[in-house]
C-alpha cells in the first residue's frame, strides 16, 4: 500500500487528526494531502496538470515546487 491509499485510508476513518493531535505525523503530511487532493480537484475541472498546480500555489499560497514536492511525496 503506497503512502497515498495509507493518508487516504487514515483520513477517511479519522486516525489521521489523530496522529497530528498527539505529535507522531507533522503538518506536512496533512498540508501536502491537502495540495494533492486540490490539485486533483482542478484536474477533474478540466485544467491542465501545470494549470492546476499554478492554481493551487496560488490558493494555499505556497510556491509552485511546494505543490509538485506534494504530489511527488504523495505518489511515493
Amino acid at each position: 500500500m503506497g503512502r497515498l491509499e495509507q493518508i487516504t485510508e487514515l483520513t477517511k476513518s479519522g486516525q489521521l487528526t489523530d496522529l497530528f493531535r498527539n505529535g507522531l505525523i507533522g503538518y506536512k503530511t496533512l498540508l501536502y494531502r491537502d495540495i494533492y487532493f486540490s490539485v486533483e480537484v482542478n484536474i477533474a475541472l478540466g485544467f491542465s496538470q501545470v494549470q492546476s498546480v499554478s492554481n493551487v500555489a496560488d490558493e494555499f499560497g505556497v510556491s509552485e515546487r511546494t505543490v509538485w514536492r506534494a504530489i511527488k511525496f504523495m505518489k511515493e
